[in-house]
């Protein structure tokens, strides 16, 4: 049977919780956003009961309208409570739910646009610096190239570029996070932000497998494996950003694409080469 919360009887106001301390408005705020969790979930299932109905359920409308109430009044609440926490000088992120999340840092960094953007490029340049030499060895124009491999110096312009734009989508996400009051859509854009710095990992693995340790086989692995995850990453974003990360990372799934091709194809036309198929993939600082 579907049930929802009673009806708060009690207008609650700004000056009601600013009469309650920090702690306490923490707490309350990640028990309404639980209990939204909870109301989203019965709205859904009021919202597929009424649907299945032939003739209009006055019950079930009644049912729908007054949880509808309660999730909108909950809403207000949480709007509230943060002001209320804001104004006694403590950040919304410093509330229970925000601390149970894993690794704080990593919801915390993205929060600056600047460290967002700068972060990711930063962190390429190191992870490519120590292959400049080695992709410019004798052995490069050795190995066999597959069709449709682009100048070593688009490498260079492209990837500060999609660095950029894959950080600014960080902080679309946290920035959903922190102030949508629809627990999907939050969770959503937690679930982003988790894919984001999986796929960073990822993508800084790449270049020393390829180029350093000369795997080009567990380096395709890799770039399939981030291909995928910003895939979903693009997909799980979308919705929480109102689409505008989808055009921030557009271009980064079509471009890791073309690179997982790129990897594939240095793989297999250098099967068997004694110094391994892996060493003459270019990137970035090439």
């Amino acid at each position: 049977m579907l049930t929802f919360e009673p009806k708060h009887t009690q207008p609650f106001t700004f000056e009601h919780a600013c009469q309650l301390d920090a702690p306490t408005i923490s707490e309350e705020i990640s028990r309404l956003h639980n209990s939204l969790r909870v109301l989203s979930s019965t709205q859904k299932q009021l919202q597929e009961a009424m649907a299945a109905e032939t003739t209009p359920d006055v019950d079930l409308q009644e049912a729908y309208r007054e949880n509808l109430e309660v999730i909108g009044s909950q809403e207000e609440r949480i709007v509230m409570l943060r002001k209320a926490l804001e104004a006694r000088g403590a950040a919304v992120a410093d509330n229970p739910h925000y601390q149970d999340q894993p690794l704080p840092l990593l919801l915390n960094l993205p929060r600056n646009p600047a460290v967002a953007v700068g972060l990711p490029i930063i962190l390429g340049s190191l992870s490519g610096y120590p292959t400049a030499k080695v992709v410019k060895s004798g052995w490069y124009e050795s190995l066999r190239a597959p069709p449709g491999r682009p100048p070593r110096q688009a490498f260079g312009i492209v990837w500060p570029i999609l660095y950029a734009s894959m950080g600014y989508a960080s902080h679309l996400a946290i920035k959903t996070y922190d102030t949508s009051l629809s627990p999907a859509i939050k969770d959503a854009a937690l679930t982003g932000l988790k894919m984001y710095w999986v796929q960073l990992g990822l993508n800084l693995a790449w270049t020393p497998l390829f180029f350093l340790w000369k795997q080009a086989g567990i380096a395709l692995i890799d770039i399939a494996a981030l291909t995928s995850t910003v895939a979903a990453m693009t997909h799980t974003l979308h919705e929480p950003t109102g689409g505008t990360s989808t055009y921030l990372l557009a271009p980064y799934c079509a471009w890791l694409s073309f690179a997982t091709y790129l990897n594939g194809g240095y793989w297999w036309l250098n099967r068997g080469t004694p110094t391994g198929p892996a060493t003459s993939f270019p990137r970035r600082e090439e």
